[in-house]
């Protein structure tokens, strides 16, 4: 972690997700110990190595995808400005030949939202849907839910407030709430399910994925 004017760098590569949440609120606490001063708060480097292969299952697409949005947006609803990410492509081509021994000693080559050769990866095509959500809304509140997250927001314009969660419990409470709170659709990058013609069984299919209610 560095101090740099007014603005608190880190990289945050051991806490994903979820656990970000946590350990926001004590870099916070940390920084205000030693400054009076008001931070900007950089994540300047994050990433998750991803590759086309059911042989390393911590290595997948879907972890990347969602590890990577998880991220993000607790990092924004925590009252983070910055968040780069590591790669835009991959450095080589992946070698379905690899053992797990040679792919965590390369595993920087596949840190990429594209392939080597350009090809979008799925946390592209999520974090692309992603983006322009964050850009017309603003964060009022979050909440650890034990398996998840629930984020409420409010659109910078009308006003009107919406959600962005995963994990079963958040999900649950929104379900049950969608009425009190004027919810007709949820989203995810990939997907878009109506309230009225679904029920709480299959959105516990998707616990894991993060997915926006308005």
């Amino acid at each position: 972690m560095r101090f740099c004017l007014n603005i608190t760098a880190y990289h945050t590569y051991p806490y994903s997700g979820k656990d970000l949440y946590d350990f926001n609120q004590r870099i916070k606490a940390l920084v205000k110990k030693y400054s009076s001063e008001e931070k900007q708060y950089w994540v300047t480097e994050y990433g998750i190595p991803a590759i086309d292969s059911e042989k390393f299952s911590r290595a997948s697409y879907d972890t990347q995808t969602k590890k990577m949005m998880q991220s993000i947006l607790v990092h924004w609803a925590t009252g983070g400005s910055k968040f780069f990410i590591f790669s835009i492509w991959d450095k080589a081509v992946f070698d379905p030949d690899l053992t797990m021994q040679e792919l965590k000693r390369n595993r920087s080559y596949y840190y990429g939202l594209l392939e080597k050769d350009m090809t979008p990866k799925p946390v592209y095509l999520a974090l692309k849907w992603l983006s322009p959500l964050l850009d017309e809304y603003e964060p009022l509140e979050i909440q650890d839910k034990g398996d998840g997250i629930l984020i409420l927001a409010k659109h910078k314009l009308d006003g009107s407030r919406a959600y962005f969660s995963w994990g079963a419990q958040s999900q649950k409470k929104l379900f049950n709430n969608r009425s009190q709170n004027k919810l007709k659709v949820c989203k995810s990058y990939n997907v878009e399910i109506k309230l009225n013609e679904v029920k709480l069984k299959v959105l516990g299919k998707r616990s894991n994925d993060v997915l926006f209610w308005r």
